[in-house]
């Protein structure tokens, strides 16, 4: 590693004087990343024959790619490499469908709005009523939604693609006519400021309620001849329908030829399917092939997975009920992996569904071991249940992640149907090498839920999966 790294700096020239003192430091260190097994439950003989793979950085110039397997005498092999450039990742990023109460020009985010004019404001026709009731420089009005809207207006945006869509007076009317949200008792606050010469300077739209907001929570996968979409009005983070006779289930919005000339046609939305009265929608996903839709649900008898089959139109083909799965926490994400289907939730709950020759079977749900409670005191979700990795061959169901956002610790446990077989921690002696006081060596790539890491990188940056894990067969 040594001479490795004395070539590195030959070549990269002057470089080198530009660079902290503390990539020096590494030649002083031992040319090996060690690995330590550390049996915190089990028989360790549960997790032989898994080979973790790590990447790791120093202030992304110094890389490192290290390989440990379980169960083997000479368990560490480590390769390193140096990049005068400083390296930066990105992340996998989707095409998201999203729709907003508002009208063509504007929209209500987050029950909030601020214009400039009436005519761009979410609510036009509430905001214009109210800007010339007074001449007063400020002013602001408490009016019921429903005294101008029979339904919600609706607006739609995009995130993650480039297709075109034309949202106008006539498209708002369609797709509210569509989901038909009445606003029921809902009420709209308007502050309208003015010039000196009486024109409104500036408008905000506030939802307000007595009790918890409404908002919609959008669900969206995108296929190759169209986007399938579903949502949910929930009041509040609390995983439930709010009942406004809204026109609910899997809906389908086709697109329109390729590349810069893709059109999403809104004007074509359609449902494609409708859901049983008491189910929420928590994601929607589909698969590589394009062929199966999944979506997970919570209903008055717990968690589900519903398996819909695709063929031009949308047939549910199986709906599989996650056993064991305690109503103590937010659900957080699908994983479509090999073998089958993983579901986590934010206290570190996980269900997973196994595929077998096109048929789903629940097959275990468990608690991956804590590391930093559920939140960290600064509100930092843990990493595993989001950024997770796993390995299932039928009869051994293997997880594991960082333990936390402060080093290199890997939690890895080993589950068969009936429980838990085996929980290790894997402490790196990186965490130990301290180049320099204020910047520790990382997992390479975008780490989406830690602490100031989310927005680093640009779109079209290298995606590098930090943790991954292979099965000596």
């Amino acid at each position: 590693m040594k001479k490795t790294l004395i070539s590195f700096f030959v070549a990269a020239g002057l470089i080198i004087f530009l660079l902290p003192a503390a990539f020096i430091a590494v030649e002083g260190k031992k040319d090996q990343v060690i690995i330590t097994q550390e049996v915190l439950f089990g028989d360790p003989g549960a997790a032989s024959g898994i080979t973790l793979a790590i990447a790791s950085h120093w202030n992304r110039h110094l890389l490192w790619n290290t390989e440990y397997t379980i169960g083997e005498e000479k368990t560490t092999k480590s390769k390193f490499t140096f990049s005068g450039k400083s390296i930066l990742w990105g992340w996998e990023r989707g095409t998201n469908a999203n729709f907003y109460f508002g009208t063509a020009k504007s929209a209500l985010e987050n029950g909030k709005n601020s214009s400039v004019a009436c005519t761009e404001s979410a609510f036009p026709e509430i905001a214009n009523k109210v800007a010339y009731r007074t001449r007063d420089s400020k002013y602001s009005e408490i009016v019921s939604i429903a005294e101008y809207y029979e339904v919600y207006p609706l607006i739609f945006r995009t995130e993650g693609s480039m297709a075109k869509y034309h949202c106008d007076r006539g498209t708002t009317k369609y797709l509210s006519e569509l989901f038909h949200i009445s606003p029921a008792k809902d009420r709209l606050e308007v502050v309208v400021e003015k010039n000196s010469d009486g024109r409104p300077s500036l408008i905000q739209q506030r939802i307000v309620r007595e009790d918890l907001p409404v908002f919609l929570v959008n669900l969206s996968a995108e296929a190759q001849d169209g986007i399938y979409y579903t949502y949910r009005l929930e009041a509040g983070n609390r995983e439930e329908n709010i009942d406004r006779g809204q026109n609910s289930g899997i809906f389908f919005i086709p697109c329109r030829g390729e590349g810069e000339a893709r059109q999403i046609e809104l004007l074509e939305m359609k449902r494609s399917c409708e859901f049983l009265s008491d189910v929420v929608p928590l994601e929607l996903k589909l698969n590589k092939s394009g062929d199966i839709l999944y979506l997970s649900a919570k209903s008055k008898g717990g968690y589900s997975l519903f398996v819909y089959q695709l063929d031009g139109e949308v047939h549910l083909k199986q709906e599989i009920c996650l056993e064991n799965i305690r109503d103590t926490s937010n659900y957080c994400q699908m994983s479509l992996v090999d073998g089958g289907v993983l579901l986590t939730w934010n206290d570190n709950q996980f269900s997973f569904v196994e595929e077998e020759e096109g048929e789903y079977f629940w097959w275990c749900s468990g608690i991956f071991p804590q590391t930093m409670g559920e939140l960290s005191e600064e509100g930092v979700q843990n990493p595993f249940p989001r950024e997770n990795v796993l390995s299932f061959d039928g009869t051994r169901l293997v997880l594991a992640a960082f333990e936390n956002w402060e080093n290199m610790e890997i939690r890895l446990v080993v589950y068969n149907r009936e429980g838990e077989l085996y929980c290790g921690r894997y402490k790196n002696s990186q965490d130990n090498m301290r180049l320099a006081a204020d910047n520790r060596i990382e997992p390479q790539g975008v780490r989406l839920w830690a602490p100031n890491r989310a927005w680093s990188a640009g779109k079209d940056d290298p995606i590098v999966f930090p943790l991954s894990l292979t099965v000596i067969e």
